[in-house]
């Protein structure tokens, strides 16, 4: 793949990184604010639990995708962006277009998938 298009991809993925880290930052303070209200009747205790799990389950989704993108952007400072972590084959392109931070091939990511 040639320098210019790992670079784009490369931004794209700072950008998806910075957009993750808001999001989820934006999300807790949201949270704390519901939180600490003291005057909840228990509709809205109901409503802070809710929001609680849905926080939680946002909070490990966007990790998993901070990994992803981390990684991504470590196998590019180590010149291995492209190339699959488990059979060491090319990625294709299409396939790093649509997911840069995509550390499988489609043949490597079946098979994981079928697991």
């Amino acid at each position: 793949m040639r320098k210019r298009r790992i670079e784009q991809l490369r931004r794209r993925l700072e950008r998806r990184e910075a957009e993750i880290r808001e999001n989820l930052r934006t999300k807790e303070e949201e949270y704390r604010e519901v939180s600490q209200e003291t005057h909840a009747e228990a509709m809205d205790e109901a409503q802070v639990q809710s929001d609680s799990f849905t926080r939680d389950v946002m909070q490990v989704h966007g990790d998993r995708q901070l990994t992803s993108i981390q990684a991504a952007l470590q196998r590019i400072r180590e010149e291995r962006y492209g190339l699959c972590v488990a059979c060491g084959g090319r990625i294709d392109e299409g396939r790093l277009n649509a997911r840069p931070e995509a550390a499988l091939c489609i043949a490597c990511e079946r098979r994981n998938e079928k697991r």
